[in-house]
């Protein structure tokens, strides 16, 4: 984590030889070529760079052709964190590498925007009911872009979970700006939504590394004018735990300083308290066990949701039982299959 840091303040020396357990979770929190790029070297990592590259210009092209079929159907959209979140943070899209679409569109074009995917030729990736999907979820999958066939396609109506927020997709859209990845343009989140996103991730992602560096390598970006917005849009979204708790942690974790304006989302102490010892239980490398899961169904929303708009999320979370509703959609489906 102190290496993370130190790249995030542009200081790290070469890496040098990694170890067999070190080289193993940077790869698994997709870190290694961050990592190969200050000099960090390891057997398992030979022609990395390589291959991220070639997947990344993949998830390039899936994006443009993505962004293109919605408009093209008039709905406008945002890529979610990918390639242009590494092209503008980062610097180099192969540094943080992705390997599926993520696109938000306003809740009120989600069905247009389904419309527009399958016409062009994707078809849904069917995990759990569609109904289950729309009230529980953020977000529905797609597979089948023609340039690259394997990369999923996540259509987003929100970028937290049910409940925990009061942001509108919409106004995230409407804010877009366009990031240049490649030769290729992206549109994104602004700045100041760019962290709310990130700090969102970074919670319903169990702060891990990866999550963290994301929030630092914002923040690391942002002028007073983005500052003062990012408290404005947090207030109004609901959103100010998910920054204070992600901010905080990344600062604390890779070990820069948190800037002075997060004091004014700070939660209260009891909630501090609380949100402290569910990520003390985490701990800077995450083990995701059912164990986890099921303690950040009601930890989360604390971390997340202001006041007292963590109830709604934590009744969402509570009630979020996808094996059970695909059961209950087949027996249903079933018996109306049979009257027929």
């Amino acid at each position: 984590m102190t290496l993370l840091g130190a790249i995030r303040a542009g200081r790290a020396n070469p890496i040098g030889e990694l170890d067999d357990a070190t080289a193993a979770l940077l790869r698994a929190d997709g870190l290694a070529p961050l990592a190969v790029a200050n000099g960090a070297r390891h057997p398992s990592l030979s022609g990395h760079e390589r291959d991220c590259f070639v997947k990344t210009q993949g998830v390039v092209r899936a994006s443009r052709w993505c962004v293109d079929t919605l408009r093209d159907a008039g709905v406008p959209c945002v890529t979610l964190k990918g390639p242009a979140l590494a092209a503008r943070f980062y610097g180099d899209p192969v540094l943080r590498p992705s390997r599926d679409v993520d696109l938000l569109v306003a809740a009120a074009d989600v069905d247009r925007a389904a419309e527009a995917l399958s016409v062009a030729g994707l078809h849904g990736e069917v995990r759990f009911p569609r109904w289950y999907e729309r009230r529980w979820h953020e977000h529905a999958a797609f597979v089948g872009v023609p340039l690259v066939p394997s990369i999923t396609v996540e259509l987003h109506w929100a970028f937290v979970r049910p409940g925990l927020s009061r942001a509108a997709a919409a106004d995230v859209v409407a804010t877009a700006c366009e990031v240049d990845v490649g030769g290729l343009t992206l549109p994104a989140p602004d700045d100041a939504w760019q962290l709310l996103v990130a700090a969102g991730h970074a919670a319903q992602h169990f702060y891990d590394p990866r999550s963290l560096l994301d929030v630092a390598m914002v923040v690391r970006r942002l002028d007073d004018r983005d500052a003062g917005r990012v408290v404005r849009l947090a207030r109004e979204a609901r959103l100010g735990a998910a920054v204070f708790f992600a901010v905080a942690l990344s600062a604390e974790r890779l070990a820069w300083v948190a800037p002075r304006w997060l004091c004014e989302l700070r939660p209260s102490g009891v909630r501090a308290a609380l949100v402290r010892r569910y990520v003390d239980t985490l701990g800077p490398w995450p083990a995701i066990v059912w164990t986890t899961v099921q303690l950040s169904k009601v930890a989360t929303p604390l971390s997340v949701a202001d006041g007292a708009l963590w109830l709604k999320g934590l009744a969402y979370a509570l009630s979020d039982r996808p094996n059970l509703c695909t059961a209950l959609d087949r027996r249903l489906g079933g018996a109306a299959r049979h009257r027929r």
